[in-house]
């Protein structure tokens, strides 16, 4: 899909030299600043274990983005200033470069001085595939990427910092990733045949079917899942439903929550209310009101993961 042709308001940078996988896109807001963002689709060789890669560059006052939990790690290199990160009962910064693990709640994220980050988008088994460790110590935390690897990674980031804009860096990252898959582990087949299903079903079906059908023990199996996914096959299949709900919630025409509940696989509404908020800290009616999760809505990283803050308040 092109989202250049599609997204009124973005304009695409200059032609890449990546093949075609590169999408750029400029944006200035009317109400001050604007963003240069970029998506990368990766290497047909990373297919397995990366999502995407992307940039993010620029500063829009008073911006605040909702990060959502997506049931996949990410590797983070903050390239600009610190970045505020507001979690329901903590308070901290982003610097260096980060692997954040799979994450059970939303978190809010901060650019007062502006933002330069480059992103990864690992599949959800793809961050254990690449060599970054068992991924149930990362659950719900963020690390240093050089302590998780167990050498120095700074360089990295210095070297992305002397490269001039998103496709050269990009293109860095992924190299930086190719050469990773000379230590690539492989990933069970029944974790990944699992995680497919949960994905594609929007987490519906029952664990119990998966497990027997994996023809292991009901504590082998979730062990191995958690593991190589970062948290046991019931919290996975939880986001996959909340997502599930999100875009139905999202749709054209109006649905209401008693049948989102139900087509979802919630125990009823009072139960899909009750994930929304752990999961988005937003009632159904507030989450209607955020149709393209972001203000910013080709590029598909925020279209993914965020929310719009001030579209979701309250009039």
């Amino acid at each position: 899909m092109d989202f250049r042709a599609t997204t009124p308001g973005f304009h695409p940078g200059p032609p890449s030299t990546l093949g075609g996988r590169l999408q750029v896109f400029d944006r200035r807001l009317e109400t001050g600043g604007g963003f240069l963002e970029a998506v990368l689709r990766p290497h047909p060789a990373l297919a397995d274990e990366v999502e995407m890669l992307w940039y993010s560059h620029g500063r829009v006052p008073g911006h605040r983005d909702r990060i959502l939990p997506r049931g996949r790690p990410h590797l983070l290199i903050n390239l600009g200033r610190d970045l505020v990160q507001r979690e329901v009962e903590a308070r901290g910064t982003l610097r260096g470069t980060l692997l954040a693990g799979q994450q059970p709640t939303f978190v809010d994220l901060e650019a007062p001085e502006g933002i330069t980050l480059l992103g990864v988008a690992f599949t959800c088994t793809g961050a254990y595939a690449l060599d970054c460790g068992p991924q149930d110590q990362f659950f719900g935390a963020v690390a240093e990427l050089g302590a998780v690897l167990g050498d120095r990674q700074g360089h990295l980031a210095a070297e992305l910092r002397s490269l001039p804009g998103p496709e050269a860096r990009l293109a860095r990252v992924e190299a930086w990733l190719l050469n990773r898959r000379a230590r690539r582990r492989e990933v069970h087949p029944a974790v990944r045949w699992a995680a497919r299903r949960l994905e594609s079903g929007g987490g519906v079906e029952p664990i119990a079917s998966l497990v027997k059908q994996s023809g292991y023990s009901h504590r082998h199996f979730s062990t191995l899942f958690r593991r190589q996914v970062g948290l046991v096959p019931k919290g996975f299949a939880r986001i996959q439903r909340f997502h599930r709900a999100l875009r139905l919630l999202r749709a054209a025409e109006p649905i209401s929550a008693s049948f989102v509940a139900h087509d979802c696989g919630y125990y009823d509404q009072a139960h899909l209310c009750h994930d929304l908020q752990a999961m988005a800290g937003l009632a159904p009616g507030e989450l209607r009101k955020t149709p393209e999760a972001t203000d910013r809505p080709s590029c598909p990283v925020h279209r993914q993961l965020t929310l719009d803050l001030a579209a979701a308040a309250p009039a």
